[in-house]
């Protein structure tokens, strides 16, 4: 069996009830993903305590970390919190933090992979 059938996103349908759209993260329960890059000088340790700090209020939760001058990762939540808008707010708030080379990947469904 393919594995690509797993990553298939549900055909549209108005019958779905809210416990069966929040089980497939779908409609109000999709969520959206992006990759981050950033490069730094500062104290690892404090830096990571801060972006933690700073993605747990836009209520968004990453997987990766901070090594070797790099803070790297992929980060996601609901979609309403999840646009470029948000991206941009997080890019200069990086840099007040004293982040530079500060990249995103693009803006995706995190479940599905698509948009």
């Amino acid at each position: 069996m393919s594995e690509d059938i797993f990553k298939q996103k549900p055909k549209p349908s108005r019958n779905r009830s809210k416990r069966l759209r929040k089980k497939l993260f779908l409609d109000e329960f999709q969520e959206l993903g992006f990759e981050i890059r950033a490069e730094f000088h500062t104290d690892e340790d404090e830096l990571l305590d801060d972006v933690i700090d700073y993605i747990e209020a836009q209520t968004w939760i990453m997987g990766g970390g901070v090594g070797q001058g790099i803070l790297q990762g992929y980060l996601c939540g609901p979609a309403n919190t999840v646009n470029d808008k948000a991206l941009s707010e997080f890019a200069l708030w990086l840099e007040k933090q004293g982040c530079e080379n500060i990249s995103f990947g693009t803006i995706h469904d995190a479940t599905y992979g698509q948009l």
